[in-house]
């Protein structure tokens, strides 16, 4: 405290005197405790609490705070010994208000005077939105995306409920696409997407999702899911399994593989060139018929099987689409032909010199018949001994290909002169000539 004495004297002079004396006050200390954030919600549940002495507090711990609708953790001093600092996490879910308290008494200042308390509120809203969304039953009147459907727009309509509410956005995901529309009064929506789109979805389900969002920020989805059956043309892929036709081989299985179970699907919608398919039958799986090919014999070319467009259907009425196989085709034989030279000898006649010689016999081959090919010559009624000899080329420059041919064998008397062919395919009526006679 400071003190102050004034006097006069006799003459009217006045004069003063002053001194100090400090003492100890009994002053209630305070806090003041401050939540810094101003609102909590889902995505933000905790804020820093200050509290603020107005003087050092003595015995200050967390035990002297109280936390209603939240926990009050990790109580720090600071640097300025005024100040202390703690995390306040609110309730959830939740929705209404929090505090934080430090009951007045539970702290003292240095001199021991108890000090008073504090409390400070927040707005907490943990508790998200729970919007709910259904999908209309079916897509279109009879949930069937037909082919004249799949080229126009169709609107996917549905209702959202809960904490949906107008003007939140639906998003509605088909063939890998995102359609948005929004919540309209009534809580309906509708949405126009594309045929086409819904068409090509690979599973045939649309996916909707309604997002909202509440006063306190929070957001909060719900999705439904509606199937429906597409529109895809069927297809099918015919096969026909050997990879080419002869003599030795006229037929092969063919195979009718189809995308969707056909309907419709008979005899009568396949047709085959330069051969003919029979025995048409269903399989264990029901995408796959069997039938067989016949190639047209003789013939030499391309034979085909095909299934007509539009002469089978799915199950929904969609038509389908054609397909054709081809397989080369040889089944016309080769037609060669031979001719033995008029004479065997010189004289066609076979001495009894030339007996204990070799013979050349020779003649000509035409026709189908190529250079290389076997020529087998039986004499004397016999399949053995047998003469053979492979075709050579011809240096004649006759139009007609013919190619000589030369067998030789050392025949004896007892081999008949004459040679008849064994298996010729084509051969022309021989010359007659008189019987052979032997010489001495």
């Amino acid at each position: 405290m400071d003190a102050k004495v004034t006097t006069t004297d006799a003459a009217g002079n006045t004069a003063s005197a002053t001194d100090t004396e400090g003492y100890t006050g009994s002053n209630v200390p305070s806090v003041v405790v401050n939540i810094v954030d101003s609102a909590l919600n889902v995505a933000d549940t905790t804020s820093v609490v200050t509290f603020t002495f107005s003087e050092a507090p003595v015995g200050f711990t967390a035990a002297d705070i109280t936390a209603a609708n939240g926990t009050v953790t990790n109580l720090q001093p600071t640097a300025d010994p005024l100040v202390f600092t703690a995390t306040f996490t609110a309730s959830s879910p939740f929705e209404g208000t929090g505090s934080v308290s430090v009951s007045a008494n539970s702290y003292s200042n240095a001199v021991g005077n108890l000090g008073g308390g504090s409390t400070d509120t927040v707005g907490i809203d943990t508790k998200p939105p729970a919007p709910t969304i259904t999908l209309d039953a079916n897509i279109t009147a009879d949930d069937i995306i037909s082919v004249a459907e799949a080229g126009q727009t169709i609107p996917v309509t549905g209702v959202v409920g809960g904490d949906a509410k107008v003007g939140d956005t639906v998003t509605l995901t088909v063939n890998g696409k995102d359609f948005t529309g929004l919540v309209q009064p009534g809580k309906t929506f509708s949405i126009n997407v594309p045929g086409a789109d819904l068409a090509a979805d690979p599973d045939k389900v649309g996916d909707a999702k309604v997002t909202t969002t509440d006063a306190a920020g929070n957001t909060a989805s719900a999705t439904d899911t509606e199937g429906y059956t597409g529109s895809n043309v069927p297809s099918v892929v015919v096969n026909i399994v050997d990879s080419a036709l002869n003599v030795a081989d006229t037929t092969s299985v063919v195979t009718f593989t189809f995308s969707e179970a056909p309907v419709g699907f008979t005899a009568a919608d396949i047709t085959a060139a330069n051969g003919t398919v029979t025995n048409l039958q269903p399989t264990a799986d029901p995408l796959v018929f069997t039938a067989t090919f016949t190639a047209s014999s003789p013939f030499e070319g391309t034979g085909s099987v095909s299934v007509s467009a539009n002469s089978y259907s799915n199950a929904v009425g969609n038509l389908g689409g054609g397909s054709t196989d081809t397989v080369g085709i040889d089944t016309k034989p080769p037609a060669p032909t031979i001719t033995l030279d008029a004479n065997i000898t010189a004289d066609d006649i076979i001495s009894v010199a030339e007996a204990g010689q070799s013979i050349p016999v020779t003649g000509v081959v035409g026709g189908d018949a190529k250079v290389g090919d076997t020529v087998t010559l039986t004499v004397n009624g016999k399949t053995s001994p047998v003469w053979f000899s492979p075709v050579k080329p011809s240096r004649s420059t006759s139009p007609v290909p013919t190619w000589p041919l030369t067998l030789t064998r050392l025949w004896t008397p007892k081999s008949r002169p004459r040679m008849p062919l064994a298996t010729p395919p084509a051969r022309p009526t021989p010359k007659a000539t008189p019987a052979p006679t032997c010489r001495r």
